[in-house]
Parts: C-alpha cells; sequence; structure tokens
C-alpha cells in the first residue's frame, strides 16, 4: 500500500492546464472537470489500490463538489468530521474536492482547518482550473500537479493498441494483479475514441480465445461474461461515461473471473 504521511503529499492541487476552451459533454460535465476527475481517481486508484475507485464507488475515497453553492461551510464541517473516522477498508483515505475555486471564502477557512491537521492516513486532492483561486494559506500547504486538460493526440497506431491488449493478456495469464492493475492504469489517461478502439479490438481477442485457442485458460463462460461487459461498458462510453469509470468496470469484472 502507497504510503503517504508528510502534509506536503498529503495535500495535492490538481490544476487544469487548459490548451482549449472546456465544453460540455452529454451528461453536463465540462471536459475540464472531467479530466481532473479522472485524474483525481486514477491517483486515488495508486494510493488504495482499489478498482471501484475509479468508479467513484469506494468507501475510502470520498468526493466533493465545491459547486454546490448552498450551505458549503456546513458540508466542509460534515467532511471534517468525518475526516477523522479511520478508513473502512483500506490503509488510507482519499478526499477528491472538485471545482476547489468555486468554494467561497469562509468554506476555504474552513477545509483549511482540515488540512492544518490532517490524520496521517488522510490524502486530499483539490481539483481547480486556477490554484490562484484558493486561499494563499490553503496553497501554502499543498503541492501543486498540472493536469492537461485537453490531452494531446496520441500518435498510437493499431500496432501499439496491439501491443497494450498483450500486455493485459499477459498480466491474465501469469494471473498477476499487480501488472494487471498497471495495464489498466495506462489505460485511464486514454482519449475516448482511442479507449473505444482497444475495447473492440480486446472483445476481438476474447471471442478468437472462445473458437479458436484458449491460451488465458479461463472458461467459455468466463470469456463470456467478459464480452458482455465490454459490450455494456462500450455502450456507457457512447453515453459519455469516463474513461476512468469504464477502467474500474473492465477491472471489476476481469479480477472476478481471473483473480477470485
Amino acid at each position: 500500500m502507497s504510503g503517504i504521511n508528510d502534509l506536503n503529499a498529503q495535500t495535492i492541487i490538481l490544476e487544469a492546464r487548459i490548451t482549449a476552451s472546456p465544453r460540455p459533454t452529454g451528461n453536463g460535465v465540462t471536459s475540464l472537470d472531467a479530466t481532473l476527475l479522472s485524474a483525481a481517481r486514477a491517483r486515488a486508484f495508486k494510493v488504495l489500490e482499489k478498482p471501484t475507485v475509479l468508479e467513484g464507488q469506494h468507501p475510502d475515497s470520498i468526493e466533493f463538489d465545491g459547486s454546490v453553492t448552498t450551505e458549503q461551510v456546513k458540508r466542509i464541517r460534515e467532511m471534517r468530521a468525518s475526516v477523522y473516522v479511520r478508513p473502512f477498508e483500506c490503509e488510507s483515505k482519499v478526499y477528491i474536492i472538485r471545482n476547489a475555486h468555486v468554494l467561497k471564502e469562509p468554506a476555504q477557512n474552513a477545509l483549511l482547518k482540515i488540512l492544518e491537521e490532517p490524520p496521517k492516513y488522510a490524502v486530499f486532492y483539490l481539483l481547480t482550473d486556477s490554484s490562484e483561486k484558493l486561499l494563499p494559506t490553503i496553497r501554502s500547504r499543498c503541492i501543486t500537479e498540472p493536469v492537461d486538460v485537453t490531452l494531446s493526440a496520441e500518435a498510437v497506431g493499431d500496432g501499439e493498441l496491439e501491443r497494450k491488449v498483450q500486455l493485459l493478456l499477459g498480466a491474465i495469464i501469469k494471473r498477476s494483479e499487480l501488472a494487471f492493475a498497471s495495464v489498466l492504469f495506462d489505460w485511464v489517461y486514454m482519449k475516448k475514441d482511442t479507449f473505444s478502439t482497444l475495447l473492440q479490438m480486446l472483445k476481438t481477442t476474447f471471442h478468437e480465445e472462445m473458437t479458436v485457442k484458449t491460451v488465458t485458460g479461463l472458461s467459455a463462460g468466463a470469456l463470456m461474461e467478459i464480452i458482455d461487459a465490454i459490450d455494456d461498458i462500450q455502450f456507457r462510453l457512447e453515453s459519455n461515461a469516463l474513461v476512468s469509470a469504464c477502467c474500474g468496470k473492465l477491472s471489476t469484472v476481469i479480477s472476478r473471473q481471473c483473480f477470485g
């Protein structure tokens, strides 16, 4: 389990480095917010090592939206109370604060009280389009990491995607959970169209496993469940689901079949 004990490493600002104007996605979440959230969940996954973190569905990864302007101070104080409740399952507990820059000054001051003396198991990610919108006293207690909101075009052809598929199959064949998690962590930052192509290649590979070869050692039933899950993930992706959430779903299904 990754240990994060010193204050600076515990409190991280993820600041958008905007290379194009953010546009709303189909579910109402801006590309800025969606990209920062994906980045935060990927980092939370690295800390907690639980696939459901990527879907925003783990009890030790708590998400707080600063864009909700009603009763901000009250909600921050409620969060503060929960911070001192020990993790439910993991050694650490992660708080992802979306749109931290939207928090009004009283709410930021309430947040500051948490950041001044956090428990050693707590890790905070503050997501913002500009760290300058946060109080200097908050910034002084954090390290800032830039996150590209509009990712550069990925120069990956079919050969590179095939290599990624083979890396995943290798982890499955070896039944290595660590290698499997490492491969999926790399996929979290893909653009949707690239990830969609990769899913189709993966589905084709699992179909071949059923009809031609069986290098993974998975039963036909297990392969069929994975293929059905990929179909569902592709549908979610078309409905503007986050790539990180789709990776979490894929991880959960494959892990259940391969690692019990």
